[in-house]
């Protein structure tokens, strides 16, 4: 080493390395670092500043506020202070002089290489714990150690123990040697055992322990604790390779060091761990928060919504492109004015504001708010408080503009409320507005409102005739016409069909009421030009003035339609209704529920009147006449009920049950009177029997079942039903002459006067209306209408009978005219079929009819 880099290094020599540093036993009491080093010397010591001063805290060093001192380090014992008798010998002698000068320097260079080797250890220490974030594991670190021990304390094997996560257990970390590890967990067991392991964590420095190796119990093991001042991390266990000598004691106090900056290294790198954990956690969720607030921005920005952010006194602080478009505002002309002034009407909109504030809750409604041209516009509005820690920051608010659903649903209102034809109040409508005229009169006994239920005459003539487009275009005309004929403040509705319906209020005489009736009848005169045809219209008005004593609309309804259909019956234009009419429909009503249960429960019971040959002077047969052996009545005869019958479609199964039964009793009766075969039964049928298409099989299976010869039965049918649709008579006629039965025409002279129809039908006989008999003995013109109809039907080839003969007068004339069959009261009322069977034995002709009454006792008397 020459020139000044000796200089230099002499310089160190003679600062670190002084006779006056040593004490008598040969340790080093300190070593004072010079406030200047060459270069070499910064390159290592200085990246160790920051951990030596933290070994033992000495002093000031470099202009460091704090300083460090190494431990008492080895040295050999220096020559001047060996005491020999040669020492001054060898001083005067030059070659010894100079060779004991040589030897002195090669010494204290190697305490010097010595030293620096543990400075350059010791200063890497820095290095270690200072690059702690590129360890990936604890494993990672341990194995660093160990390469770091290696130069400190040469080993053959050497491992790591670690304190598992639990803290319950020591694991075995890493290992130099993989060979040995199997026999490092079994010694640790054994030294656990020993009480070694205990006493090494409770020691600070390190143990050496005899340890079992290969069956041999001498080696040496050294054991030191991973630890630092207040947590033991582990154990760290080595066989050194320089058994037979001591360790340095400079060697020990490294190992010391390494492994207590390994234990902060360790703590370190879980704290590292933690916060790189939190600073993931940290970084992710500020990650969140911006796509969340870019979310909102986003969301906030292209709602289609008006949103609108206001602080605690409704002053805005942002709204969207929703809020600009729906009420007008800029952003500039929005932000920082009040939300109610500019877009609530009046105060409507405060309480709403106040109530978020208030409650710290959402509120939601429909409501009214003003544009920037203050046009009012229907939205739905909803606000929610923006709460931080508890306290309302700021009140979010979205508007939505409704005004579309609005007006649809006020079409829709306006289609439930009204007829969509006509666009009159509907019967919905209608009843609402009763309802609320009866609660005006239950305040107000001086008001008063009448009802009016109108029908439209023929209606159903122009829709089959003209077709439904002509009928919806009369109905839209007499709307108009109804509503001309009425005051602004009365209500003419559609009720649906034909049918309409007025409420008239406010009226103080019922013939004002009357003057109403007989405008809106008279509106109907003049006829009707729609689509090149004059229609003509009419209508039948049933009226209830009496509205104080109903409680519910419908009663009233029910009334006016009674009063209306007893108008149409009688052909008046219009009827008030009366408490006679309501007592009559009920009657009708309860007529009509009895009818129902009649058939069930078997209440009807056929009658049967004798039909005489007059000529012959003895029983042609019977007629099968209906009665109603009602529980209360008694006898109820047909025309009280037939009616009803047909007008609830009872009578085909009561036509059927008469048939049947007239079939089965004409049966039995086949072999009770040897004196009078060939007996007939006559059996009446309504018109909508005739109507009925399957009515020739109904009767044909009848007649299979009870066996009796359909030449025996005669079907009575009216002039009337036949001529209702003389098409379908024609050939319901044709088919039950197939079938083998006859057919009458009974009450014949009552109908129709053509008697153009008797040649289009099958008929066998005539039936003389007793109008025409009743009379025929004391008027000379209803005897000339029996004649003529006797005529009639002698020379159509028919057979003739009279009904309702009363009188012997009668029955002579009857027998002058040559009629050939009879019957009525002079003979024999209808009878119940247990008095019929002994009509032959029982009954006698009055003493003025002469050879009759002899010819009958000679027959019962046979």
């Amino acid at each position: 080493m020459n020139g000044p880099c000796r200089k230099q290094w002499s310089g160190l020599w003679a600062s670190t390395i002084s006779p006056r540093a040593w004490n008598r036993n040969g340790r080093a009491l300190s070593c004072t670092w010079p406030t200047s080093l060459p270069t070499p010397w910064t390159r290592i010591l200085r990246p160790a500043w920051w951990f030596l001063p933290c070994v033992v805290p000495h002093g000031a060093c470099w202009g460091c506020p704090r300083a460090f001192s190494l431990q008492p380090l080895p040295c050999p014992t220096p020559r001047w202070k060996t005491r020999s008798r040669s020492f001054w010998e060898r001083l005067h002698n030059p070659a010894m002089a100079m060779g004991m000068q040589a030897e002195r320097m090669a010494s204290l260079e190697r305490e010097f290489r010595s030293t620096l080797e543990a400075l350059e250890i010791a200063a890497s220490l820095g290095d270690f714990q200072g690059h702690i974030d590129t360890f990936e594991s604890p494993r990672a670190i341990c194995r660093e150690m160990c390469v770091r021990v290696e130069r400190i304390l040469p080993c053959h094997a050497l491992a790591v123990f670690l304190v598992d996560e639990a803290g319950s257990d020591f694991v075995l970390t890493h290992a130099a040697g993989p060979e040995r590890r199997a026999w490092f967990e079994e010694e640790m067991d054994r030294q656990v055992e020993r009480g070694a392991f205990a006493r090494t964590l409770n020691d600070s420095r390190p143990q050496f322990v005899r340890a079992e190796m290969d069956g041999n119990g001498g080696a040496l093991l050294l054991m030191h604790a991973v630890a630092t001042g207040s947590r033991i991390r582990g154990m760290f266990m080595a066989l050194p390779k320089e058994t037979g000598k001591p360790v340095p004691e400079s060697s020990l106090h490294l190992l010391s060091l390494v492994l207590l900056n390994t234990a902060n290294c360790l703590e370190s790198f879980e704290l590292y761990g933690l916060l790189r954990q939190a600073n993931e956690r940290l970084r992710a969720r500020v990650g969140d928060l911006e796509r969340q607030s870019a979310f909102y921005h986003q969301l906030f920005e292209s709602s289609p919504l008006a949103l609108a952010l206001v602080d605690t006194q409704d002053r805005i602080m942002e709204i969207n492109t929703g809020y600009e478009q729906l009420f007008g505002y800029s952003r500039e002309e929005a932000v920082g004015k009040l939300n109610r002034d500019l877009i609530v009407p009046g105060n409507s909109g405060a309480s709403l504001f106040e109530s978020i504030i208030s409650s710290h809750c959402e509120v939601a409604g429909e409501t009214v708010r003003l544009t920037k041209d203050r046009r009012e516009v229907p939205v739905s509005v909803l606000g929610y408080p923006v709460l931080v820690g508890g306290e309302i920051e700021a009140v979010y608010f979205s508007y939505q503009d409704i005004s579309e659903r609005k007006a649809y649903e006020d079409r829709l209102a306006h289609q439930a409320f009204h007829d969509p034809l006509t666009d009159l109040p509907n019967r919905a409508l209608f009843l609402d507005r009763m309802e609320q005229a009866l609660k005006r009169n239950k305040r107000n006994p001086a008001y008063r409102f009448a009802v009016l239920l109108i029908d439209l005459d023929r209606f159903k003539n122009v829709n089959d005739s003209l077709g439904h487009v002509v009928g919806d275009i009369l109905l839209q005309e007499i709307s108009l016409r109804f509503q001309s004929c009425v005051r602004e403040m009365d209500t003419v509705a559609r009720l649906g069909g034909d049918e309409f319906a007025v409420l008239i209020e406010e009226f103080t005489l019922p013939r004002e009421v009357v003057m109403i009736v007989n405008r809106l009848t008279h509106s109907l005169f003049d006829p009707f030009f729609i689509e090149g045809n004059v229609v003509h219209a009419g209508a039948s008005i049933g009226v209830v003035i009496r509205t104080m004593d109903y409680s519910a609309p419908e009663n009233i309804l029910r009334d006016a339609d009674i009063a209306m259909y007893r108008a149409k019956e009688s052909g008046d234009e219009f009827r008030i209704f009366n408490k006679a009419m309501y007592r009559e429909t009920i009657r009708a009503m309860t007529l009509e529920n009895e009818l129902r249960q009649a058939l069930a429960r078997d209440e009807f019971q056929l009658f049967y009147q004798p039909v005489i040959n007059v000529a012959e002077q003895v029983l042609e047969g019977f007629e099968a006449l209906l009665r109603w052996n009602h529980p209360r009545k008694g006898l109820v005869l047909p025309q009280e009920f037939i009616g009803v019958a047909e007008e609830i479609g009872l009578i085909h199964a009561l036509g059927e049950w008469v048939f049947e039964r007239a079939c089965s009793r004409l049966k039995a009766w086949e072999g009770n009177w040897e004196a009078c075969p060939g007996l007939s039964m006559s059996i009446n049928m309504s018109a909508l029997h005739i109507s009925r298409r399957g009515l020739p099989g109904v009767l044909e299976s009848i007649l299979s079942h009870t066996g009796v010869d359909p030449q025996r039965i005669k079907l009575e049918i009216t002039e009337s039903a036949l001529m209702r649709n003389i098409q379908q008579s024609q050939t319901l006629m044709a088919r039950v002459k197939q079938i083998g039965l006859k057919l009458v025409i009974d009450d014949f002279g009552t109908g129709y006067s053509s008697l153009a129809y008797l040649q289009s039908f099958p008929i066998d006989a005539l039936k003389i209306d007793r109008s025409f008999v009743s009379g025929s003995g004391s008027g000379r013109m209803n005897k000339e209408i029996v004649a003529a109809v006797l005529a009639l039907a002698h020379n159509l080839g028919m057979e003739a009978v009279a009904e309702g003969v009363e009188s012997p007068e009668q029955y002579h004339v009857l027998c002058k005219l040559g009629c050939g069959l009879a019957q009525g009261h002079l003979f024999a009322p209808a009878l119940p079929a247990e008095e019929a069977v002994m009509f032959p034995y029982a009954y006698d002709l009055v003493e003025e009819a002469g050879p009759v009454t002899t010819a009958l006792s000679q027959g019962r008397r046979q």
